[in-house]
């Protein structure tokens, strides 16, 4: 498996792109409420795979959202108000469990096991690859 940090850690706005992508930065709770009511930038889907090395079809699985949805709206530029909350989930999760494991590929390799009770771990699709 190839190392996807150090000991970097990653905040949220960093695994969407950070400045690079979004329009402005939020700060507050206030702030990522209104960048999700105006639609997460396309661009942060492609920070987001491109940091934590998921498939576009694993990042369409784990956020619920088709994969041909998410290829026509990187081509329109912006993610729905209902698609950018459900993809704020993920990056979400991986800061949080980033602080638990210190180590973002051990984030990613518990995101990908298997439970009890649930045919797949949180929309991280085995056979996607």
């Amino acid at each position: 498996m190839t190392s996807v940090t150090s000991t970097a850690r990653f905040a949220v706005d960093e695994l969407l792109g950070g400045p690079r992508v979004s329009d402005a930065t939020p700060r507050s709770a206030l702030d990522w409420v209104d960048l999700i009511r105006r639609g997460i930038p396309s661009p942060a889907v492609d920070a987001l795979t491109r940091l934590t090395h998921l498939t576009q079809t694993e990042l369409a699985a784990a956020v619920g959202i088709p994969v041909r949805t998410l290829a026509r709206r990187k081509r329109e530029g912006r993610l729905t108000s209902g698609e950018s909350s459900r993809l704020m989930r993920l990056p979400r999760v991986i800061a949080r469990g980033e602080e638990v494991f210190e180590d973002l590929d051990a984030v990613l390799d518990w995101l990908k096991l298997e439970r009890p009770g649930r045919p797949n771990p949180p929309g991280l699709d085995r056979d996607a690859r």
